[in-house]
């Protein structure tokens, strides 16, 4: 058995907490390093991040699987019945916080990409976004 990070386990209690009870949960996992809370051996390993989607009524969780160059996904959120799910654009949610957050001030990508490190190919292309948004 490996060992876990220590905030792992008490989140995925959490997790099954909150379906035995009837809970939607919507995960977003964009985690770059580090154990991922849900963790499944038919996840995609070549995917960088995860959107999951845990329905209270039902035993299944919804994967959406994406590259850090892929556009993030809208997905459904589930709402109490009888009222049905809407859309999350996660992307533009995302650019939305970061803009209002104003994290391009504090925020410093510099020549030191997070870990763990990308391919040579996967560096060019990040480079060029950054540069594109003048972050770099």
């Amino acid at each position: 058995m490996s060992k876990q990070a220590p905030g792992i386990q008490p989140c995925r209690e959490k997790r099954d907490l909150l379906h035995e009870d009837g809970v939607h949960l919507l995960e977003i996992d964009l985690l770059r390093r580090g154990e991922r809370p849900l963790n499944y051996p038919t996840l995609p390993r070549q995917a960088h991040y995860f959107v999951m989607l845990q329905r209270g009524e039902r035993y299944r969780t919804e994967v959406w699987a994406m590259t850090v160059r892929d556009k993030l996904p809208i997905v459904p959120v589930p709402l109490k019945s009888p009222d049905p799910d809407v859309r999350l654009d996660i992307g533009a949610t995302l650019s939305e916080v970061y803009a209002r957050s104003r994290y391009d001030l504090s925020v410093r990508y510099g020549n030191n990409p997070p870990p763990p490190t990308f391919s040579e190919e996967g560096l060019q292309w990040l480079r060029g976004i950054l540069k594109e948004k003048a972050l770099l």
